[in-house]
């Protein structure tokens, strides 16, 4: 029998994992939105590039009753847009996949601080000057979960595979021009080469939130059972 679909996000009943879900929520929605609504939105941009001294935008904040900040799209540029909406989407992937990868390294800080401040655990002076600058990689968070505090940040088995794929394809997109580097041919079961694009679309833009939610659920329980972080 397949699985129900939950009807909502498991939200943990501490700071760290409610702040993640509150991040992880609105990359997936925004992504969604975009994703969703393609041609609407190429058809908004072309219709405000008809008129040359138009703009397409959208407030973003309320500054004071006569002043507001906004994202703004010249006329120009949406015409620029909408006729290479490819790479709007493109980067708009990149960043998904980038940022989803983020939010699940803060969470982990994050969730690292609330165990800190627990009465029956302690951490090493090096990862406390680690949280402390807030300056942590992947390699960072095995070793102090698992190795320190004997707790695994994976749940289910490949799970550890497909977060070095992530970082990996992160990796790529942020330092080497989106394409494949020798870190992600170790990784990736592909017959890419070197040097070509990293695949990063739309399959890549959708898993990388749904594992990265699904580790910090796990992550999160497991360290609730162990710890009173509860706030």
């Amino acid at each position: 029998m397949p699985s129900k679909i939950p009807a909502r996000h498991y939200v943990g009943p501490n700071h760290a994992h409610r702040m993640f879900v509150e991040r992880y929520r609105f990359l997936n929605a925004l992504y969604y939105l975009i994703v969703s609504n393609k041609p609407l939105l190429k058809n908004n941009l072309l219709e405000a590039s008809k008129t040359p001294d138009s703009v397409v935008g959208v407030v973003t904040h309320a500054i004071s009753k006569t002043q507001f900040q906004g994202v703004f799209v010249p006329a120009n540029e949406a015409r620029e847009m909408a006729e290479d909406f490819g790479s709007f989407l493109s980067v708009l992937q990149h960043q998904t996949i980038v940022t989803a990868y983020r939010y699940f390294v803060d969470f982990c800080m994050d969730l690292l601080d609330e165990i800190g401040s627990a009465p029956d655990a302690a951490l090493s002076e090096k990862l406390v000057s680690r949280l402390r600058e807030r300056f942590m990689n992947l390699e960072h968070i095995r070793v102090a979960f698992q190795d320190e505090l004997g707790v695994t940040i994976y749940g289910e088995p490949g799970d550890e595979s497909r977060l070095n794929l992530l970082l990996a394809t992160r990796n790529s997109i942020e330092h080497a021009d989106c394409r494949v580097t020798k870190e992600y041919l170790r990784l990736a079961n592909s017959g890419l080469s070197i040097g070509d694009p990293v695949p990063a679309g739309p399959k890549e833009a959708g898993e990388a939130p749904a594992l990265v939610e699904h580790l910090a659920k796990h992550l999160n329980n497991a360290c609730l059972r162990r710890w009173n972080i509860k706030t």
